[in-house]
Formats: C-alpha cells, sequence, structure tokens
C-alpha cells in the first residue's frame, strides 16, 4: 500500500509499530550481545583466578628456592591454601600433573595421588586430558558437563594453566548456569522495561492520535461544509498553539472572506436591482418623451403651414397693395389680424419649445443618476478586487508556512539522520510532514490560481462598466446637444415674433397713414419674404431636431 494514500491515524499507528518493533529488536541484539560478553567476562575471571592461584602457588616456589622452606613443605603449604579456597559462591581449584595425576581434588580428596587420566564427563569426553593438554600449551577453556548429586546434568567451563616448575596444572570452573541466571535476570530487565516503554509510546501514540486525528476530521468536515456554501459553520481548534490551531485560524480567515465576499454579492445585487429600476424609468421617461416628440412635430408642422400660407397672405397683399390703394384699409385690417394669428402661433411655438427643453433636462438628470449609479458599481466590482487580493494575500501567507514546515521537515530528516539507527522513527514522521507541507503548498498554488481568476473576471467587470459609463456619457452629450438645439429653436422663435410684432406696427402703420401705403406695402413684403426664409429654415432645424431625437431615443433603446 502507498503511504501517501493511508490516514494519518494510520501512519501515526505504523510509526508506533514500527518503533516497538524496532525497540524489542534492539534489546533482542543487546541481549544476544550480552550473553556473549556474559561469557567473555566469566572467561576472563577464570583466567585471572587461576592466573592468581598460579602467583600464590609460585610464592611457595621461591620460598623452597630461598631455602626458607622444603619443596615438599611448599607444595604442601599451596595444596592446604587452595583448598581453602572458594569464590563465586561455590567454585574451587583442582590441580593435575602432566602425568594425569590428582594433586589436588576438593570433591573427592581420596583418590588425590591417583590417575584421572581416564575421567569422562556424563558425555563420555575426556576432559581432564584435554585440561592438562590446554594447560601445557600456554593455558585454554575446556568444557563438559557433570551430573549433581540429584543427578541433573549441567555445563561446565573451566580454564587450566601450567605451573611448569612443579608441572602441575591448575584448574578452575564455573557452572555455566550462572552465566544463564546472569542473562535471564538481564533480559528479564530489559523486557520488562522495554514493555513499560512499549507501552508508554504506544499510550502516548494513542493520545497524540487522538489529539491530531479528531482536530483534523473536525477541520475537514468544517472545511467541506464551508466549500458548500455554509458560512455558519463553527471553526473549532481556534485557541490551540500548533500547526493545527495555525490552520483553524487560517480556515476561519477564509470563512469571514467567504461572508465579506457573500455580503459585497447581496450588495451587488441590490445595486442591480436599483439599476434595473433606474433603466426602467429611464425607458418610461424615453417613451414618454417621444410621444410628446411625435405630438410636438405635428403642432410644429401645423404652425409651419400657418406661418408660410400667412408669408405668402403677405407677399400677395404687398404686390396688390399699390393698384388697390382703394381697399387698403381693408387689406391693412385683414392684414392685422393675419399678423396676431402669426403672433399666437408664434408663443404656441415657445412653450412647446420650452417643454420640449424641459423633457430633455428631466432626461439629461436621468443620465446622470445613471453614470453615477454606474460609477457606484465600479466601486463595488474593485472592492471586490481588493478583497479578492486580501485572500490572495493569506493564500501566500499560508504558503509561506508550508514552505517553512517543508525546511523544518527538511532539518527534522537530517538530524534523524545524524541520529542513526535511533532515528529512523522520527525521520519517517519527518518525511509524512515534509509530504503534507508539499500537498499544504500545492492546495495554496490551486487556491491562487483561482484568485487569479476572480481578478480577472473583476478587471473585466470594471472595464464592462467603464463602457456602459462611457455610453451613458455619450447620451449626455447627445441630451446636451439637444438642449442647445432647443436653445437655438427659441431664439429663432422669438426672431419670429419680433418679426411679427413689426408686421403689426406695419400694418397699424397702414392704418394710420395711407399716404405712405406703397413703402409700408414695399416694407410688409421684404419682412413676408424674410418671415418665409424664417419659415423655411426652422422647418429645416425642426426636422434636424427629430432626426437628433430618433437617433437618440435608438441609441437608449439598444443600450
Amino acid at each position: 500500500m502507498n503511504i501517501k494514500y493511508m490516514s494519518i491515524s494510520k501512519k501515526l499507528s505504523a510509526v508506533i509499530t514500527v518503533f516497538t518493533l524496532s525497540l524489542f529488536g534492539i534489546v533482542l541484539l543487546s541481549l544476544i550481545n550480552l550473553q556473549d560478553n556474559l561469557e567473555v567476562t566469566k572467561r576472563v575471571e577464570l583466567n585471572s583466578v587461576v592466573e592468581i592461584a598460579i602467583a600464590q602457588i609460585n610464592q611457595k616456589y621461591k620460598d623452597a628456592k630461598a631455602g626458607l622452606i622444603s619443596v615438599e613443605e611448599a607444595k604442601k603449604l599451596s595444596i592446604e591454601q587452595l583448598r581453602k579456597v572458594r569464590y563465586q559462591g561455590n567454585n574451587y581449584f583442582f590441580i593435575t600433573d602432566k602425568n594425569h595425576n590428582r594433586v589436588l581434588s576438593m570433591l573427592n580428596p581420596e583418590k588425590e595421588g591417583q590417575s584421572s587420566y581416564n575421567t569422562q564427563d556424563t558425555n563420555g569426553d575426556y576432559y581432564v586430558r584435554d585440561l592438562i593438554i590446554k594447560g601445557t600449551n600456554g593455558g585454554g577453556f575446556t568444557s563438559y558437563t557433570i551430573a549433581t548429586n540429584n543427578g541433573e546434568i549441567k555445563p561446565k567451563l573451566a580454564y587450566s594453566q601450567m605451573f611448569a616448575s612443579w608441572g602441575w596444572v591448575i584448574s578452575s570452573g564455573v557452572l555455566l548456569e550462572d552465566i544463564d541466571a546472569a542473562f535471564y535476570s538481564a533480559a528479564w530487565k530489559a523486557l520488562t522495561s522495554s514493555s513499560i516503554l512499549a507501552l508508554f509510546a504506544i499510550a502516548l501514540a494513542v493520545v497524540v492520535i487522538r489529539s491530531v486525528v479528531k482536530p483534523l476530521l473536525a477541520l475537514n468536515s468544517q472545511t467541506k461544509a464551508l466549500a458548500q456554501g455554509d458560512l455558519s459553520a463553527e471553526i473549532t481548534g481556534l485557541e490551540r498553539k500548533d500547526e493545527l490551531g495555525e490552520l483553524s485560524r487560517s480556515l476561519n480567515q477564509f470563512k469571514q472572506f467567504s461572508i465579506e465576499r457573500e455580503q459585497l454579492q447581496e450588495q451587488a445585487n441590490v445595486t442591480a436591482e436599483e439599476r434595473a429600476g433606474r433603466e426602467q424609468k429611464t425607458v418610461q421617461l424615453i417613451a414618454a418623451f417621444s410621444e410628446s416628440m411625435a405630438a410636438l412635430n405635428v403642432d410644429i408642422g401645423k404652425n409651419f403651414e400657418i406661418l408660410i400660407s400667412t408669408a405668402d397672405g403677405l407677399t400677395e397683399i404687398a404686390e396688390h397693395s399699390s393698384a388697390q390703394t382703394t381697399s387698403a384699409a381693408a387689406a391693412a385690417e385683414e392684414a392685422s389680424t393675419n399678423v396676431q394669428t402669426v403672433a399666437s402661433a408664434s408663443e404656441e411655438l415657445s412653450a412647446s419649445i420650452e417643454e420640449i427643453t424641459r423633457q430633455v433636462s428631466k432626461t439629461t438628470q436621468a443620465i446622470s443618476n445613471a453614470s453615477e449609479a454606474a460609477i457606484a458599481t465600479n466601486d463595488k466590482v474593485a472592492s471586490l478586487d481588493v478583497a479578492a487580493q486580501k485572500i490572495g494575500n493569506v493564500v501566500t501567507l499560508i504558503k509561506d508556512i508550508a514552505e517553512q514546515t517543508n525546511l523544518l521537515a527538511l532539518n527534522a530528516t537530517i538530524e534523524a539522520a545524524r541520529a542513526g539507527e535511533s532515528g529512523k522513527g522520527f525521520a519517517v514522521v519527518a518525511s509524512e510532514v515534509k509530504e503534507l507541507a508539499s500537498q499544504t503548498s500545492k492546495a495554496t498554488e490551486e487556491i491562487s490560481q483561482q484568485i487569479l481568476s476572480i481578478q480577472g473576471s473583476s478587471k473585466d467587470a470594471v472595464q464592462a462598466i467603464a463602457e456602459i459609463t462611457g455610453t451613458i456619457n455619450e447620451i449626455n452629450e447627445f441630451s446636451q446637444s439637444i438642449a442647445a438645439a432647443m436653445e437655438q429653436q427659441g431664439a429663432a422663435t422669438n426672431e419670429i415674433s419680433g418679426n411679427v410684432q413689426q408686421a403689426a406696427c406695419g400694418t397699424q402703420g397702414v392704418a394710420e397713414n395711407m399716404s405712405k401705403i406703397n413703402a409700408t406695402a414695399d416694407e410688409t413684403n421684404n419682412s413676408a419674404q424674410h418671415v418665409h426664409h424664417a419659415c423655411n429654415q426652422l422647418n429645416k432645424n425642426a426636422q434636424e431636431q427629430v432626426q437628433i431625437v430618433d437617433t437618440l431615443l435608438e441609441g437608449v433603446r439598444n443600450t
């Protein structure tokens, strides 16, 4: 099974299992080494005690050689001295000469002086012969078995060395069960302490697993809830001071950012609804404006017909005024009536133009409100972009934490490698921490890509809103152009009214002074031509106004 697909609890359990097995393996190797060391120690002790015994015999030999005592007395003193020696419980010395005769026999004193050449152990081995051979060759160890009083067979290890001056082979042996007893005692202590340590490690592992896995499962559940849009999920572990606490606090920050983003989205939805309402109101205003303009165009057309008809009548009157002097008064009266009619029409046209100006002003204000709403929407989207950048900064912080964790895991791996065998378990944990840090780094890179995508969408939204704002500004400019055109039309209407007043004055002059009728007729002819020209120009301006208004309305509808 690939370790990266294992859960953290299984990984920690595997670490503890490896640690426990390694601990008992180390204890087993230590016991094997201990058994070897105990046997080596016993061999060294046997060698030492035999050399001490030879040193004592050598002292008696020197006394005899110095003449202090006889050789026989020196030998007897040496034998009796060693006969009294017991060490490590009931261990003793025994001596044979190079001819296999017993010189000192602790267990069977009655056999001293007898040959031990054919003496065998329970396995039938001639161990005395081996002792003498190894003793005469500089000293050596011999393994053999003995039978106790109750018939129990026990292994024994003896060391023999020759005292060449007297031809004696001094030997001493120990029961191997003493080595086994020491080994079993040490083994029991080692296994007991190892078991206690293993149980402690297992208990500690259970506590660690519960303190790590349970919070991780809770964080996993909370992360899934946040991913499904449940922002009411409570984030636990915020008070922890370890890496899980850092992860909990980072997840809590993500939750807060999500809540803020949702609030911004709700505000954006409210703004969109308000903008839709204003757009609907603008459409209604445009429809009303279109109807008013249509009715106004009809009225303007009628007034144009009246003005043109009046101008034509004035022209005919002027042309026939000289030939019809006798009917000048009647013609003057008729001309005055027509002029009054023109004045009335001029006043109606002026009122219509003022109404159009007021409608254009309302349209300009509505467009200005739409521009302000677009700017406000742009600010909200910019705020969303700033929030996305803040989230990016948090992700960068998580990534830095993951990289620092990775570096710490690498350092831990190096320290574990320096520790040798005792650091293998820690090296495995450090490797897993390093793997988790790498996975965290990859996750933060994916989150960074998503945030970049959000920022790109925000920039696109800002650009689209800028285009809408530009279009609204263009509409505002069109409205201002229409207002300017309305002002020009008002000026033209005032000019027409002035001309009409001049015509009225002319007709009154005809009534008052018939003698100047020809001059007045000429003036009236000129005025009629001027009115006719002004009417044609006003008609042209009106048609241009209709085209401008139609273009404006079509552009607003398309927008």
